[in-house]
């Protein structure tokens, strides 16, 4: 049984920080490359990846957007996190084919532990993940996902959350962040293997 990891961010000390200083503090502190960047502009307002980075800019970014951005970094295997860019989505298809040369091997596992973190590492699992890390920091709810985003559907979503009945709470548990749905939001670690 993998051991519970609980990482609070240490914001008893510094009051005065806003939550998006809170929420990089905390990204940098479980090893994500988190750069305050002016002008940072991605898929998100004020954020952007680039190889495996995450910059924002101090401005114009959201805690929320921080969070989830840097979801998308957590959840990709440590191997292909180099690799993501502001579209997701290349580096999810780079990754499907990097399997799927490796399914020609003889030896290939589809259960092994990289195979399943591949093929968990999607929108939801950023989703799920980027709560979970904003609960950790001690941020608000409606903090971590705002009513205004998915399309206007934040509220249901983070219902959906607490209830631990959301799609990519399965896909952290089956990619080997969190012990099992009833443990959510304590995952076993912040960063995919």
């Amino acid at each position: 049984m993998a051991p519970s990891l609980t990482l609070p961010c240490d914001n008893g000390s510094a009051p005065q920080q806003s939550p998006l200083e809170i929420a990089a503090e905390f990204l940098r502190s479980i090893g994500l490359d988190v750069v305050e960047q002016p002008g940072a502009a991605g898929f998100l307002q004020g954020t952007a990846i680039k190889q495996g980075k995450l910059l924002y800019d101090p401005m114009k970014a959201e805690a929320s957007d921080l969070l989830h951005e840097a979801g998308h970094l957590a959840v990709l295997p440590t191997r292909y996190r180099s690799w993501a860019d502001d579209n997701i989505l290349q580096v999810q298809l780079d990754m499907m084919e990097e399997v799927e040369k490796q399914s020609t091997n003889d030896d290939f596992d589809p259960d092994a532990p990289e195979i399943r973190a591949v093929m968990q590492a999607g929108e939801c699992e950023a989703t799920a993940w980027a709560f979970a890390a904003g609960l950790a920091c001690g941020l608000p709810d409606e903090t971590i996902i705002q009513d205004h985003e998915y399309d206007r559907e934040g509220a249901s979503v983070r219902a959906g959350l607490k209830a631990n009945c959301y799609l990519g709470i399965n896909g952290l548990v089956h990619g080997g962040m969190c012990e099992n749905v009833r443990a959510y939001p304590t995952l076993t670690r912040w960063l995919q293997n």
